[in-house]
């Protein structure tokens, strides 16, 4: 699968769906090289990550076609997870640099307008566990208000999710907020 998805690269394509495509194909064949060769730790975190960001460069390539092409944006941001998933519980620089990726693709994802609130909402809890896993409480924390609040006037991610994803996003910021006695009074009260 590499050598046919590198052979298309080499024939310098234009920049189109099928080059986007070609990116989340490179990104998930490094991601499951790093398998068999029974990577661990640091090695697996390093080759995952690298994975994720050649299929972000894919999701680049996609964010600039249009909104014809959004969904190849939506299809990127779900093989970044995919690819990431198993670095979610990592800490320190790991934590820091997906926390930076995830950033990037909520980024793109609201640039397109995506009109999935849940998988952008999952997608951010996502993002603020990283934050807190690199030590960043307080960015944990800011993003989920503004995933419950809303955005400089927009309606709140929450507002247009299901009421179980609103619970795990209130549960969330209760976690992230548990040494902040008053902050935590607010949201219950909020609540």
């Amino acid at each position: 699968a590499r050598e046919c998805v590198e052979h298309f690269m080499r024939s310098r394509p234009a920049k189109s769906q099928f080059l986007s495509r070609a990116y989340f194909a490179l990104g998930r064949v490094q991601a499951s090289e790093a398998a068999p060769i029974q990577a661990k730790g640091q090695e697996l975190a390093k080759a995952l990550l690298d994975a994720a960001n050649v299929v972000q460069e894919g999701i680049a390539i996609a964010a600039t076609l249009g909104p014809t092409h959004r969904f190849l944006v939506y299809n990127g941001s779900v093989h970044v997870y995919r690819i990431t998933r198993p670095l979610l519980t990592y800490e320190g620089d790991t934590a820091e640099k997906l926390a930076t990726l995830l950033e990037t693709t909520l980024k793109v994802l609201k640039e397109a307008d995506e009109p999935d609130a849940d998988w952008r909402l999952q997608l951010s809890m996502q993002l603020a566990r990283c934050y807190e896993r690199c030590g960043k409480k307080k960015e944990a924390a800011a993003l989920l208000l503004a995933c419950a609040t809303g955005d400089k006037g927009e309606q709140s991610l929450a507002d247009r999710c299901d009421v179980a994803l609103q619970e795990l996003l209130l549960q969330q910021q209760a976690h992230v907020l548990l040494d902040d006695a008053g902050a935590l009074k607010k949201l219950r009260d909020e609540a």
